[in-house]
């Protein structure tokens, strides 16, 4: 239009000549709406219209929060290409609203630093604060890295090249015998060493079968009967006549005199009768002493 010399109050309507089908119903009724629009300033009211309905990037009400919402989902250059696509589309949205983003490259340069999908480049970014990288300077590194992602296979793909195919069949087999091989041999002196460790073993074990063996043995033997004198009755009872105990077995009983028979004193202090005429303190005489 500006080759044809069509005056700037005049474009609007000849883009709106131009218009056909839906396009054309969608700026008219889009107009109508807002009746504030002044055509005589330029027809870019009416490709506002067009790009909201017709463009392959979605807008919404909310430029910046889909900005912001941008993550990283592949390499770090097409996350970069994606941040500054969707800065694009937020201060072509902002601008429908009236409103304008300050520094759209600063905010895409703080985007790609803060969710930078490469931990080297992200590590490059950690040496200096956020506030001191620009735009150009994310630009920079970024070529360096993809120059040498691409140095990098270029070198793998012409090693791969120059193998010969023997080289190459023999390199695989060397692969697969190492995966595959047996576990080397101990030397001598570590299978001498294993088999001392193993004789010392046995002769531990075999030393605690034994102690075992004697401990259970010695659990298992039966007690032995204890032979007690005291316990053979030597009845009937002298004092009470009884059949089923003995004189000695009554006295301590009650606590009586082996000799007299007689409470509140001992055999040892008993002047009543004398040691020949107490036939219970002669029947139980190495146990005076202890009464």
């Amino acid at each position: 239009m500006t080759k044809s010399n069509i005056q700037l109050c005049d474009r609007a309507g000849e883009v709106l000549s131009k218009l056909r089908g839906r396009a054309r119903d969608v700026v008219k009724i889009g107009l109508r709406s807002k009746p504030t629009v002044d055509l005589q300033l330029g027809p870019r009211p009416i490709f506002d219209i067009l790009k909201q309905h017709f463009s392959d990037s979605v807008t919404s009400f909310m430029p910046l929060a889909d900005f912001y919402d941008t993550k990283p989902s592949s390499t770090v250059v097409d996350y970069w290409i994606r941040l500054n696509k969707a800065v694009d589309t937020a201060v072509e949205g902002l601008r429908r609203q009236g409103k304008t983003l300050d520094n759209p490259s600063r905010e895409v340069t703080v985007m790609f630093i803060t969710h930078c999908p490469d931990p080297e480049l992200l590590l490059v970014f950690s040496c200096r604060p956020l506030e001191e990288w620009t735009a150009s300077d994310v630009q920079v590194w970024l070529d360096e890295h993809h120059r040498k992602k691409r140095l990098q296979q270029r070198q793998s793909a012409n090693s791969v090249k120059c193998l010969h195919p023997a080289q190459a069949v023999e390199m695989v087999h060397s692969h697969v015998q190492t995966a595959v091989s047996p576990p080397a041999p101990l030397p001598a002196t570590a299978c001498k060493t294993l088999s001392s460790e193993g004789q010392s073993l046995k002769h531990v074990i075999t030393l605690l079968e034994r102690l075992l063996q004697r401990e259970s043995f010695q659990h298992s033997r039966p007690p032995r009967p204890r032979s007690d004198s005291r316990a053979k009755v030597r009845g009937p009872c002298v004092i009470c006549g009884s059949d089923d105990h003995d004189t000695v077995s009554h006295c301590r009983k009650e606590r009586l005199c082996f000799r007299c028979h007689a409470a509140r004193h001992q055999a040892v202090t008993c002047t009543v009768a004398p040691v020949s005429d107490a036939p219970a303190a002669r029947a139980d005489a190495p146990t005076q002493q202890g009464n």
